[in-house]
């Protein structure tokens, strides 16, 4: 058999993990005869992965099944970084441009995925509309601004985090601020919950137009023993406080 194909048993067998933190992985490739010369592919990443090019290291952009040999070989290095993400995926794909004659890539088996493994913890942050939108720094009085809270992956219960509101430049008051409020209730405290098995939950907050003070804050905490649903142990809030500034004329 003349194909080639990426090694997913045996003793070849591709990693499927690398860690975050330095790991490396090995991805093999592989056919059943052995070529009288040299074969050198292309490797290249697919643009489905998650992962960017700041989250791993390739070995080599090419690989090489030496004459003679069954297998050939790269290695992928993680690259440690303070953010708190999500497991990410390098989809490697391989190509060949003047393969031997009666040499050809099997194309069942020219992909394959690594998972990076993520070595942060599980963290709960604060995004804007969406997971992927930053939260809003400046809106208008009267304006509806919603947020969004992150879980980096899901837990087996509900995940509860305390939001409340309070005045205050660089969020440095402790006083309620009566102005600002849930946008379906009114309320300036309550605990929002991301439901088990979600990484996510939007909420609403509205900015009355009779407020005085020129800027606002969101204080995300930790509901406390007496709640059901609060952040699990071993879980961080990486944001904690966020301030939203009036804008000017309004």
């Amino acid at each position: 058999d003349n194909t080639i194909s990426f090694a997913t048993s045996g003793n070849n067998a591709s990693d499927t993990t690398v860690d975050e933190n330095g790991g490396t992985a090995t991805v093999t490739v592989e056919t059943e005869n052995a070529p009288s010369e040299a074969i050198t592919l292309s490797v290249s990443v697919d643009s489905n992965s998650t992962a960017t090019s700041a989250d791993y290291r390739l070995s080599s952009t090419t690989l090489t099944i030496p004459a003679n040999s069954t297998s050939g070989s790269i290695t992928i290095t993680g690259i440690d970084d303070s953010g708190n993400d999500f497991n990410e995926t390098i989809i490697l794909t391989i190509t060949g441009t003047g393969l031997p004659t009666g040499w050809a890539i099997d194309t069942d088996n020219n992909a394959h995925t690594i998972t990076i493994t993520d070595d942060d913890g599980p963290t709960i942050r604060l995004a804007g509309a969406s997971a992927s939108a930053a939260p809003a720094t400046s809106a208008a009085r009267g304006s509806t601004l919603m947020f969004t809270l992150v879980a980096s992956e899901t837990h087996t219960a509900g995940i509860g985090v305390q939001v409340a509101f309070t005045t205050g430049t660089n969020c440095d008051m402790n006083t309620t601020a009566q102005n600002i409020s849930f946008s379906d209730s009114g309320a300036q405290s309550r605990n929002e919950v991301i439901t088990m098995g979600e990484t996510t939950h939007t909420f609403g907050v509205i900015l009355n137009m009779n407020g005085t003070h020129p800027s606002y804050c969101i204080i995300l905490s930790d509901p406390g023993e007496s709640f059901a649903n609060r952040v699990p142990d071993g879980w961080n809030l990486t944001t904690t406080r966020h301030e939203i500034t009036i804008a000017s004329g309004s």
